[in-house]
C-alpha cells in the first residue's frame, strides 16, 4: 500500500499556490497601482507560512509492506528541503499496536507504531497521514489490524 498518486498531487498544490503567492507579493512590489499594506504583510505570511505547514504538517509518502516476517514502513517528507527518505523494519512478533492521532483538530494526523521490545513498549517517531486521502487512511488501518490479529 502506498500514497502515491496523492503525494504527488500534494506536491503540485504546494508548489503551485507557494509559487503563485510569492508571484502576488513580488507583483504588489513593483506594481505602480496603491497596494494596501496590509494585503503586502498578508501575502508576505502566506509566503512564509505555506513552507512551514508543508513541512511540519505531516505530509509524507508512505509504503507499508510485509516483508519476509517483517513489518516494512517506508516514508519520506514530502518537502523537498532537507528531504530524509527513513524506514521502519519490525519483526512480525514484536509489533505490539498503532495509534493514529489528530493534531490542531482534524487537520493535521500522525502514526505511531509500537513494538514490544526486552525493556518494554517503544514508540517510534511519528509518520505524517495527513497527505492520505480517508480511503487509504482505512486501507492503512485495516493493514496494520490485519497484521496485529494474524500475530496473536
Amino acid at each position: 500500500m502506498n500514497n502515491k498518486k496523492t503525494a504527488s498531487t500534494f506536491i503540485r498544490i504546494f508548489g503551485i499556490s507557494w509559487l503563485a503567492s510569492l508571484a502576488i507579493l513580488v507583483y504588489t512590489f513593483l506594481s505602480r497601482t496603491a497596494v494596501s499594506q496590509n494585503f503586502q504583510i498578508l501575502m508576505l505570511v502566506v509566503v512564509v507560512l505555506l513552507p512551514v505547514i508543508f513541512a511540519k504538517g505531516g505530509f509524507y509518502y508512505i509504503e507499508i509492506a510485509d516483508s519476509k516476517g517483517n513489518l516494512l514502513i517506508r516514508y519520506f517528507n514530502l518537502f523537498p528541503i532537507g528531504r530524509k527518505y527513513k524506514a521502519l523494519q519490525i519483526p512480525l512478533e514484536r509489533y505490539s499496536h498503532y495509534e493514529i492521532k489528530g493534531s490542531m483538530g482534524v487537520l493535521f494526523s500522525f502514526l505511531y507504531v509500537y513494538e514490544d521490545t526486552v525493556r518494554g513498549l517503544a514508540r517510534y517517531q511519528p509518520i505524517g497521514l495527513t497527505a492520505l486521502r480517508s480511503e487509504e487512511k482505512e486501507n492503512l488501518r485495516n493493514i496494520l489490524d490485519q497484521i496485529k490479529k494474524t500475530n496473536k
